[in-house]
């Protein structure tokens, strides 16, 4: 019996909607578009960042979300239209963190 190819367990765009929060692996860093993350659907999702003109931001970028590497996604967008270049559009879900009572400002 053949192998059955990753994408074909994928699931359909059609399930997804804005407000959906799911992990994913980011795939690429592109200086133009951002952060393309495998979310286990037919098209990756793109998390926007434009970082041509801000070295800093790219290093920055690409020390936190190394390729490979798992992320939370929240989905802000999502594009019926198959001519769209990223039908998913979607932000890093910000991880809520305890600072210390010595750490807080007030």
């Amino acid at each position: 019996e053949p192998l059955q190819s990753s994408k074909a367990k994928r699931r359909s765009i059609e399930e997804l909607k804005a407000g959906d929060q799911l992990s994913g692996r980011v795939v690429e860093i592109s200086l133009l578009d951002g952060i393309r993350v495998d979310i286990g659907v037919a098209a990756d999702a793109l998390i926007p960042i434009r970082m041509e003109e801000d070295l800093e931001l790219l290093e920055s970028i690409c020390e936190k979300y190394p390729l490979g590497s798992t992320v939370q996604v929240q989905i802000e967008d999502v594009s019926q239209d198959l001519d769209r270049r990223f039908p998913i559009i979607c932000t890093v879900q910000r991880q809520g963190v305890d600072l210390p009572e010595w750490q807080i400002a007030g």
